[in-house]
């Protein structure tokens, strides 16, 4: 008797230990589902976190380049700047010296026509100065410089400056009368305008009106 219960207990047992492997061998779908999702998800982060780190490095590098192409360049033109200003200035030094070396001559003219001031021929004292003149003019006109004309000529406020209005019938309106200072150019370029004198059209003075009652007939007159 003991025996047989013995195994019905051992039979009875059985059930118990395959259902507790049935439930170990079972799949949790759901739990799965979501175990794959969260590692996706954590994949996909870290993929677009790489290629966005990528492309920063990319722009910063390209930033970095061309922000030292634009300070070499802002040199460079440094430089040529200071090239053009400096060729300028030895060719104006070079111009100014060879108007100076055409000029000496005639300063050196002038001071022994001064150390001859107790002459007393003033004619050849005058002609000496004269022909100085000449020289000084001559000298400036071979470096393009022309006087302009004005006295006779009708003005041209390009070229002539007004310093008085005269009015008079016996010229023709805006004739230049007189030249005060002598305007010249520089081959095209006006350095000064001629100062002058113009004539003008004299205003016509207005009728004297008659007084009241000069023209009435006296009373009793029809």
């Amino acid at each position: 008797m003991d025996k047989i219960g013995g195994r019905e207990g051992e039979k009875g047992e059985a059930p118990e230990v395959e259902r507790d492997q049935k439930e170990k061998e079972v799949p949790q779908p759901e739990s799965a589902r979501e175990k794959a999702s969260e590692e996706g998800a954590g994949e996909k982060p870290t993929t677009e976190a790489k290629k966005r780190k990528g492309i920063v490095a990319k722009l910063t590098e390209e930033k970095e380049e061309l922000y030292d192409r634009l300070l070499r360049m802002q040199a460079d033109f440094e430089n040529y700047k200071k090239r053009v200003d400096k060729e300028r200035q030895e060719l104006y030094h070079h111009a100014l010296s060879e108007v100076i070396q055409e000029i000496l001559p005639t300063l050196d003219d002038l001071e022994r026509a001064l150390q001859k001031n107790d002459s007393k021929d003033f004619k050849s004292y005058r002609r000496g100065i004269e022909l100085i003149y000449h020289n000084l003019r001559e000298i400036l006109q071979k470096f393009g410089l022309q006087p302009i004309k004005a006295e006779g000529e009708i003005f041209d406020p390009h070229y002539h400056e007004a310093l008085f209005l005269e009015e008079t019938d016996q010229y023709p309106e805006h004739q230049i009368l007189e030249e005060y200072k002598k305007g010249y150019m520089l081959k095209e370029r006006l350095l000064r305008p001629a100062v002058v004198k113009v004539a003008v059209r004299q205003k016509e003075s207005p009728a004297e009106e008659p007084e009241e009652g000069a023209d009435e007939p006296p009373e009793g007159v029809q």
